[in-house]
């Protein structure tokens, strides 16, 4: 937020990529945003837990690696994601937890995921 402050003090507009600044955040900083350009996350989410349903006749075991926890873009893809499957009481979420978005952290969380969940479908399921 500071640096979006700086910006505007400067006469510099300002265009945010990919994750939108806290609105009432920003409103109580006084900060203003000229442009966003970005995904619909919560969409993208839906589209891929529709397609899991579909691809896999409603019947999978799936884990989530998480990006940072309370972080607007992957809060609202697991949220979507959530939502789209909710309907299909043959998915089910063994496991989701956080790598922070990092690669390392990510290989290492999943190794662990799938020693605790060797039933985690690991590969795309097929497609009729």
């Amino acid at each position: 937020m500071a640096a979006v402050a700086k910006a505007n003090a400067a006469g510099i507009p300002v265009v945010i990529v990919d994750t939108r600044l806290d609105g009432p955040a920003a409103t109580e900083a006084g900060v203003k945003v000229g442009s966003f350009v970005g995904s619909d996350n919560y969409h993208g989410g839906q589209l891929i837990g529709e397609y899991l349903v579909k691809a896999s006749g409603g019947r999978s075991r799936v884990a989530i690696l998480e990006g940072i926890p309370g972080h607007e873009t992957g809060d609202s893809r697991i949220r979507g994601f959530r939502d789209a499957i909710q309907g299909s009481p043959g998915v089910t979420i063994v496991a989701s937890q956080t790598a922070n978005w990092e690669r390392e952290q990510g290989f290492t969380v999943f190794q662990n995921i799938l020693q605790a969940h060797p039933d985690v479908e690991t590969s795309s399921p097929a497609t009729t």
